[in-house]
């Protein structure tokens, strides 16, 4: 096809176009006295049309991006053009390019970069910022500190119990909860401050405070929990969830880390608030909780190290439960798992627990837990014969589809009675999250003919009507109960033994056992007879001794 070539005279007329460039500039086949300013041409980017400035001041131009309208719509020009002479009068002669295939094709190519760009700094769930997008922003706060009382904040927020959510309710409302909360924290606060999501339930916020530091913080973390904990409706219901937030602060002239250290630090305090920091609405960063967080990551290791190539580190004490109408007798045996390592010493359960409730590690301890405690009734039984086997789990262990058939199992291979066996799990596991799939975990476990306990009952938000909804057999009161029964003033001992009465007749009525624990002094003990409690636990009666050590 011809290049459509054009001709203007002094005055802006068309004089002369070849069929080409008619039918590019919608010209028709008469020509006489087209104005080139009336054809639609769009220099965007000068204020005036070069085709006039090359007839009337004589200027050459190249590759000059014109659009049209055209009848086949918006097209893309190149234009060049020079001064000539034409019938002894000055005109100039226009050459066009159609380019708009190029130019649309340079267009996605751009749009793709940019794109591409875009997502390399962004969560795709939620379009906040992803991990390196935090960190940039981190660092570009940082570098916008000036005043020297400027400081950063960077706030590490955790949404807590979403994985139970998550599991219970499907990855689909999971989905849908993250993006309402991560929406409703870029609406409320992200003119001010920058709003990323690192993955998973974890958030971040990062501003430059300026005013009172300890105000500010403060203000901010109240904001944000207010904003995570109001209701979201998800297909005709109703879920709210609550936030632990960890805060890490750089002050100006002061402070001055690395972006990556600050989120490190920032997450650091979040662990410490979600672990030892209850009651308070957030925990900032202090040097001691990175040695902490040292230790924490030494004793996973070591745990995982210990249950994959050297079980035998583990061992278990058991703690025998007495009835407390009948001489004290032994009518049941806890298995409490204990950890002697070679190098670190005989690591608290209070310590190494806590890690593998947080990982898979509390799946595979409850394998070990299962398998040896239930072979070492069996084997000692004239020490074991007709007690009950007590076992813990959590929530997490009872959510496994399997957990029911492992356990048939273990009892099979080990020959024990399941009728011997006790489950129990804490009121504060029971009462997170949605109750439905783990009250069906506890009805199989009964089918099997286990006994059921809750453990540590009073302290987890439930209350006496769901009692009457769990297939239990046996409720374990908390041992605050029985503290305040000894430490306590006198009117706060007949309240926590008033209580315990209530707890214990409520529970008989609906046929179950009451197990007092923590019961340590004879005071204690006869406080809990007269509460109408059926057995007892506690170091009054014995201490956790190793089975064979049982007389």
């Amino acid at each position: 096809m011809a290049q459509p070539v054009i001709v203007i005279g002094a005055d802006g007329c068309v004089e002369i176009a070849n069929a080409a460039a008619r039918s590019v500039l919608d010209l028709g086949s008469d020509i006489t006295r087209a104005r080139i300013d009336d054809v639609g041409l769009d220099f965007a980017a000068t204020e005036m049309s070069p085709i006039l400035r090359c007839v009337q001041a004589g200027e050459p131009f190249d590759d000059h991006i014109a659009t049209i309208i055209a009848p086949q719509g918006r097209r893309w020009l190149s234009c060049s053009g020079r001064q000539i002479a034409h019938d002894g009068t000055l005109a100039a002669v226009v050459t066009f390019t159609d380019i708009t295939e190029r130019h649309q094709e340079t267009a996605r190519l751009e749009w793709d970069v940019s794109r591409f760009e875009w997502r390399a700094f962004h969560d795709d769930l939620t379009d906040l910022l992803n991990r390196a997008g935090t960190l940039a922003a981190i660092g570009d706060h940082l570098a916008t500190r000036s005043a020297p009382q400027d400081s950063v904040g960077v706030y590490y927020v955790d949404l807590d119990g979403f994985r139970v959510i998550n599991d219970s309710l499907g990855r689909t409302v999971g989905d849908d909860i993250l993006t309402a909360v991560g929406g409703r924290l870029r609406d409320a606060l992200g003119t001010d401050a920058a709003i990323g999501r690192l993955g998973g339930d974890e958030f971040v916020v990062v501003e430059l405070i300026r005013d009172d530091l300890s105000a500010r913080l403060e203000n901010q973390v109240s904001r944000i929990r207010e904003l995570v904990d109001q209701p979201i409706a998800l297909d005709g219901r109703t879920e709210r969830i609550t936030a632990s937030v960890g805060v890490a602060v750089a002050r100006h002239l002061v402070d001055d880390p690395a972006p990556v250290d600050m989120l490190r630090d920032a997450e650091i305090a979040l662990q410490e608030a979600r672990t030892n920091s209850a009651g308070r609405p957030y925990t900032s960063f202090r040097p001691q909780y990175r040695s902490d967080r040292l230790r924490r990551q030494r004793i996973e290791y070591e745990l995982r190290n210990s249950v994959n190539s050297d079980p035998g580190q583990l061992y278990f004490d058991y703690h025998p439960v007495v009835d407390v109408g009948r001489g004290h007798g032994r009518v049941a045996l806890e298995a409490l798992m204990r950890w002697r390592h070679p190098e670190l010493g005989q690591v608290s359960p209070g310590e190494f627990i806590a890690i593998a409730r947080r990982t898979d590690l509390i799946e595979q301890l409850g394998a070990h837990l299962v398998d040896t405690t239930m072979r070492e009734f069996v084997v000692n039984e004239r020490t074991t014969d007709g007690l009950t086997l007590c076992l813990n789990f959590t929530r997490r262990e009872l959510a496994d589809r399997h957990f029911v058939p492992r356990l048939q199992l273990a009892l099979g291979d080990a020959g024990l009675d399941p009728g011997r066996l006790c489950v129990e799990v804490s009121e504060r596991d029971l009462a997170a999250g949605d109750r439905t799939g783990i009250r069906a975990t506890m009805t199989s476990i009964r089918d099997l003919g286990c006994q059921l306990a809750i453990d540590d009952f009073g302290t987890g938000g439930m209350c006496l009507s769901d009692l009457y909804q769990m297939p239990i057999t046996t409720i374990k009161t908390a041992k605050a109960f029985v503290d305040d029964m000894e430490d306590g003033a006198a009117d706060e001992a007949d309240r926590a033994e008033q209580m315990l009465t209530g707890i214990a007749s409520a529970a008989h009525a609906l046929g179950i056992t009451v197990i007092a624990e923590g019961v340590e002094t004879s005071r204690q003990a006869a406080a809990i007879v007269r509460a109408g409690c059926d057995f007892a636990q506690g170091f009054f009666y014995a201490f956790p001794q190793r089975l064979v050590d049982i007389d």
